[in-house]
């Protein structure tokens, strides 16, 4: 099983689990594949991780709060100014 398969498994896991929002960062930080947005999480959704998370893993998102539109612009200011800052999962 490859790492980001590893780290899918992980992340899910934990989601669905405790829910600990700073293992879900690192988690998802060593990269992840979401394969469903992270919106349906009433757990997770206002969190700002979760636009940066959806962002770099090309999955839908909704943005809840002024946080994470704030979040949003940063990341297309960062990703216009230079794409290879963001990191990618391939």
């Amino acid at each position: 099983m490859e790492k980001v398969e590893q780290n899918t498994e992980k992340f899910y896991k934990e989601l669905n689990g405790d829910c600990n929002i700073e293992k879900l960062k690192n988690i998802a930080n060593d990269k992840i594949f979401l394969y469903e947005p992270l919106f349906k999480y009433d757990k997770i959704k206002y969190d700002t991780f979760v636009i940066k998370t959806s962002f770099e893993s090309y999955q839908n998102f909704m943005i809840y709060t002024l946080e994470q539109y704030n979040e949003f612009i940063s990341l297309i200011k960062n990703w216009d100014e230079n794409p290879s800052k963001l990191n990618k999962i391939y």
